[in-house]
């Protein structure tokens, strides 16, 4: 644990974000990926690692990992629980619920097997992640067991931070942390998302900022996707809900 704790002071230098965003005036040059060991270390932040999150009747407990700023006495590593309308933030605090959900503002996560008792980072990519979700009814109906992600991993306006100013994304890892893989496409932004088990089916929409023809003005185009958990390994496919209207 020590040599993973010495790991991540590197990489907290992030704000908090949540999933609203705000549209970024930036985009012609590449946004950027910040890694883990390319960040300088910053001693006006503090990491943080909070009690364990467990999910029912699995083999794993996850430690979330934030940072607070010393220079802020309101900064804290936020994880909550969701409720219906929304999140009410705990500092320091977790709880585990129904939903198989939490929210947060989380810089990386560590996996500890409790059988073995080792334990591994989630990646070593910069992330600010947001939510997780343990996609629990696809795990009975394939077997497989699936966590679900929205975060920011990409500094679009170049501005040294991952918040709310970037692109929040959707990634899927297994229930243990590998195969961490992002879903969205670069350019695009996760909107919001439904599960339908019956269909064994995360499906998503996206936007996407293009330009008006004959104006220079943009505007946010909807993309749509779904996540099949039928296959193994799993497919992402876009579909055109309106095809049967507009041809």
């Amino acid at each position: 644990m020590r040599t993973i704790i010495a790991f991540l002071t590197l990489a907290l230098t992030f704000l908090s974000c949540g999933q609203n965003t705000q549209k970024r005036d930036n985009y012609e040059s590449q946004p950027a990926t910040l890694q883990l060991d390319s960040i300088i270390a910053d001693t006006s932040k503090l990491l943080i690692v909070e009690l364990p999150i467990y999910f029912d009747s699995t083999d794993f407990i996850i430690h979330p990992i934030g940072f607070k700023n010393l220079n802020d006495r309101n900064s804290k590593l936020v994880v909550s629980r969701y409720s219906g309308g929304g999140h009410s933030d705990i500092e320091l605090h977790v709880r585990s619920y129904r939903e198989d959900s939490y929210t947060g503002n989380i810089t990386n996560l560590i996996f500890e097997n409790l059988e073995t008792r080792s334990q591994h980072l989630l990646t070593e990519q910069a992330l600010n992640i947001n939510s997780i979700n343990y996609l629990r009814d696809i795990a009975r109906v394939t077997k497989i067991q699936y966590l679900l992600y929205t975060g920011i991993d990409q500094d679009i306006n170049h501005d040294g931070s991952l918040d709310r100013r970037d692109n929040n994304s959707l990634f899927v890892s297994k229930f243990d942390g590998t195969d961490f893989s992002k879903i969205t496409k670069a350019n695009e932004e996760y909107f919001d998302g439904e599960l339908i088990t019956r269909d064994i089916k995360y499906y998503f929409r996206t936007t996407e900022e293009k330009e008006i023809i004959g104006s220079k003005d943009k505007a946010d185009i909807f993309h749509y996707y779904f996540i099949d958990f039928s296959k193994d390994p799993y497919l992402v496919i876009e579909y055109n809900p309106l095809s049967l209207i507009i041809k």
